[in-house]
């Protein structure tokens, strides 16, 4: 287990972890890293099995900077500033257990960035968390879209703000969704 949260990390180098094939859990949440770092810095953790990774600063994930890391217990990104994201860099790890997700910004002003990072972690068995949102109407519900589509079961929702307007609009792309649960923290 290696806790490297709440550092000054400002890059990520695949040279930190090319020796820690063991590794189970990395925390690297809240350094001032803006993207994972290239090559793949995942690439040698083939025993991870909990990865938790972002932070205000983090701007931009690609296709591959997961690559090597192939299936999580736990899965937690907080990317409330994310500006970019290539769809498909988190659809790679397989089988996904529980995903908690921070996406303030891109369900304010990205919608379509949203949906592709929902539509890269949404499986009908992955609980899903969504951490410091605002939904407030119809367009700010649209991401929640892909995860209906994939039939995903499990919602909670943690710090968010939701207008009776945003609840109406849940229910309604929930509707045929076999739901199974839906927590608000």
């Amino acid at each position: 287990e290696l806790d490297l949260s709440d550092n000054q990390l400002n890059v990520l180098n695949h040279t930190f972890f090319s020796q820690l094939g063991a590794l189970r859990k990395l925390n690297l949440l809240n350094n001032p890293y803006s993207c994972l770092g290239s090559p793949p810095v995942f690439q040698r953790l083939v025993s991870l099995r909990r990865l938790a990774f972002g932070g205000p600063h983090l701007k931009m994930l690609k296709r591959g900077d997961l690559s090597g890391v192939t299936e999580l217990e736990e899965l937690r990104v907080h990317a409330n500033n994310l500006t970019g994201y290539e769809p498909g860099t988190l659809a790679s790890i397989w089988p996904l257990g529980q995903v908690t997700l921070s996406l303030y910004r891109p369900f304010l002003t990205n919608t379509t960035l949203a949906s592709a990072v929902l539509a890269d972690v949404s499986y009908p068995e992955t609980p899903l968390t969504l951490e410091d949102l605002w939904l407030d109407g119809n367009q700010s519900v649209q991401p929640l879209r892909e995860a209906a589509k994939k039939r995903i079961r499990f919602f909670t929702f943690r710090n968010v703000y939701i207008s009776d307007e945003a609840i109406v609009d849940f229910l309604v792309v929930l509707d045929g969704v076999p739901v199974t649960s839906i927590t608000v923290d």
